[in-house]
Parts: structure tokens; C-alpha cells; sequence
């Protein structure tokens, strides 16, 4: 078996503020002991609802956000703990797309300034070379050499978004954290970007972690499927095994929000009653039993570990193999 590319390890982010009495720290717990293997070329899809934890996590793992504990592994070198200097040969490889690419862009920079100041940064080619290199990346999302001189605001969100891609893409990353890229668009503009990123994955041959709460995008773009809740991953499989075999009460709930177009299959719509719990107080035990119609009192008083079922399939639920179909 290959190698990872990535090994993140028991990671932790705790965010620490004061509390409403003088002097008493609150601790909000947006990610909570994950663990995950990516493998070279490997598209992991990463889903939940809003506040679970994901973009934060999506953070951490590129070290934009310094873990409060566990290890992060780059092709084998620690890269958690790094200084801004020492992690600075580490961020041509490591990349991100931000969700909103109106806050992503400098609006006083054109966008041909945004797109070349990584190339200038990292000292790569002359003035004529990094020019050439902008225009062919904006080439392949679909943006010709007329936008060049043009400021974000003069672009619509969907072309803004295509310029934050291409920009991801211009110093041949070998890994990058997609933070939900296509949630703002409009369905027409969103399908468009997915195919772009799909075609570049496939020529530019890179890892992916793509964020989402859209769990047909991920269907569509990835290989793997891990599922978060309030910091912790309850679920994760191949993509195949996982929409086949959906284990975990709260995936289940998931699957079935998933709009399906023939009229005339029906399937049950699994409601979850309650909000989200806030990371700053979570359950105890089981972080989901709050919402979960399977309760017992051992989800209430002990907290699951991750169980393999089939092959790499896991589940973080004390019934797994009961649910397991």
C-alpha cells in the first residue's frame, strides 16, 4: 500500500475566549480528535452541517490555524508545530480555495496582479514567464486574457470563483482544501466549476479534501466520504460503500435530504429534531444522542469509538452492526 501523502492524527482545535464571569476561560471545541489518511491523487469529500467543525478543520490540516494537539503529517514530515518561516517551502504544495473568493481577492489588486503574486513570491520566472503562466491557468477555468486587467468587483461571483481556482492551481499543488467552492453559485455556474475542478484534478493529478453540506457535489467529485458532527467524525467509507450502506444514524439523515428527481420513488425522509449542540458545552458520550431516535442510556454516559465494518468502513456508533445493511 502506498504511503499517505497526509496522515493527520488525533488532531485538535480548541478556541479559548473569556467566559461571561471575570477571569473564567470558555472552551469551544470546533475540532475534537480526528484522524484521517489521504493518499497521493485521492479526492476526500467532507461533509456535516454547518458548525460542525469543517472548514476549521480544513485550517488546521494546512496549518493556517496551529492544532492545540495531535500530528499532522506532510509526506512524512511534521508540519503542525512549523513556524510561519519553516511551514513557507510547505505552502507551494499545500493549498486552499476559500469559500467566498470576493473575500479571498484583494479588491485593489487586478486580476492578473491576485494571480501572479504567488509566482512572484516564490520566484518563479521572469515578468513575460508569469504572464504566460496566468493566462494559460486562466485558460483552463474558462477565463480569457480580456479579464486580465479587471478588479474583482467588475466579475460575477461564478467568475470570481474560477480565478480563486485557478490561483490555487498556479503553483502545481500536490494537495488542497476546497472550502465549499461551489455553495454561493447558481446550479448552471456551480456545474460548470465542478467540471473544472474535476478536469484539473485529472491533469494536474493532486489530492483534494473537498468541504461541503451538498452530498450529491461530493457523490459526484470524490472517492472517499467522511461525515463530521460537532468536531468528531462519526462516519467514513469509500464513496461507493457509503451511499450503498449508510450506517450512522445522522449519515442516514443526511442521505435522505438528497432530492431525487423520479417522482415515483419514494423514500423516507428521516427529520432530526433539535439544533446542532454548541461546541463550547458538547454531550456527553455520544455527541449526537441529543438528536438520535436510537438513544440508549449507554450513547448518553459512554462515548463510541470509530469500528471498522466492511473493509475500510467505519462508524463511530455503539449499534454499527445493527444499523449495517
Amino acid at each position: 500500500m502506498d504511503k499517505p501523502l497526509l496522515e493527520i492524527r488525533d488532531v485538535k482545535k480548541y478556541f479559548y475566549s473569556d467566559g461571561i464571569k471575570v477571569g473564567k476561560k470558555q472552551c469551544v471545541k470546533a475540532v475534537d480528535g480526528f484522524s484521517l489518511d489521504i493518499l497521493k491523487g485521492e479526492n476526500v469529500g467532507l461533509v456535516g452541517e454547518s458548525g460542525c467543525g469543517k472548514s476549521t478543520l480544513g485550517r488546521t490540516i494546512l496549518n493556517l490555524y496551529p492544532a492545540t494537539s495531535g500530528t499532522i503529517r506532510y509526506q512524512g514530515q511534521n508540519i503542525e508545530k512549523l513556524s510561519f518561516k519553516k511551514m513557507r517551502p510547505y505552502r507551494r504544495e499545500l493549498q486552499m480555495i476559500f469559500q467566498d473568493p470576493y473575500a479571498s481577492l484583494n479588491p485593489r489588486r487586478t486580476i492578473f496582479q491576485s494571480m501572479e503574486e504567488p509566482l512572484e513570491l516564490f520566484k518563479l520566472g521572469d515578468k513575460g514567464e508569469r504572464k504566460e503562466k496566468v493566462i494559460e491557468m486562466l485558460n483552463e477555468v474558462g477565463i480569457g486574457r480580456e479579464h486580465l486587467d479587471k478588479f474583482p468587483h467588475e466579475m460575477s461571483g461564478g467568475q470570481r470563483q474560477r480565478v480563486a481556482i485557478a490561483r490555487s492551481f498556479i503553483l502545481d499543488p500536490k494537495f488542497i482544501v476546497a472550502d465549499e467552492p461551489v455553495s454561493a453559485l447558481d446550479v448552471s455556474v456551480r456545474s460548470q466549476v465542478l467540471n473544472i475542478m474535476r478536469r484539473l484534478q485529472e491533469t494536474h493529478s493532486f489530492s483534494y479534501m473537498f468541504i461541503s453540506h451538498d452530498l450529491s457535489v461530493v457523490r459526484y467529485l470524490c472517492d472517499k466520504v467522511v461525515v463530521m458532527y460537532l468536531g468528531k467524525m462519526v462516519e467514513c467509507a469509500d464513496k461507493k460503500e457509503l451511499f450503498e450502506h449508510p450506517t450512522h444514524p445522522y449519515t442516514r439523515a443526511l442521505l435522505s435530504a438528497i432530492p431525487i428527481p423520479d417522482v415515483h420513488r419514494r423514500s423516507e425522509r428521516i427529520i432530526l429534531e433539535g439544533d446542532l449542540p454548541s461546541p463550547a458545552n458538547p454531550p456527553t458520550g455520544c455527541v449526537f444522542h441529543t438528536r438520535c431516535k436510537y438513544v440508549t442510556e449507554e450513547c448518553k454516559n459512554v462515548c463510541p469509538e470509530l469500528k471498522t465494518l466492511h473493509g475500510s468502513h467505519q462508524v463511530a456508533c455503539h449499534y454499527a452492526e445493527k444499523f449495517y445493511e
